[in-house]
Parts: structure tokens; C-alpha cells; sequence
């Protein structure tokens, strides 16, 4: 919709989105699959 609206040139108003942005550092990755393993370890534990 938007590209036939603007026809195909960029919005003023529209965020610029690039891969950038969705980078992430080694260290937020080990925390975050650490934090999802416990996670997974206590609703093994909690099941029953």
C-alpha cells in the first residue's frame, strides 16, 4: 500500500529500519539462551 501511495519514494514520517538494528552482542546471545534453558529446566521440573 504504501509503495503505490508514495510511489515507491520513502515516507518522511517512516522509521528507517536496517539490520543494524536488530544486532545483537555475543554476550546478550549466551544471556539470553541461558536465561531460556533455566526456563525450560523449571516447567520441566514444575509439570507434574
Amino acid at each position: 500500500v504504501s509503495l503505490l501511495q508514495h510511489k515507491g519514494a520513502d515516507d518522511k514520517k517512516g522509521i528507517a529500519i536496517t539490520k543494524g538494528l536488530f544486532k545483537t552482542s555475543p554476550v546478550f546471545n549466551i544471556g539470553s539462551f541461558a536465561v531460556m534453558i533455566i526456563l525450560v529446566v523449571l516447567y520441566a521440573l514444575f509439570w507434574n
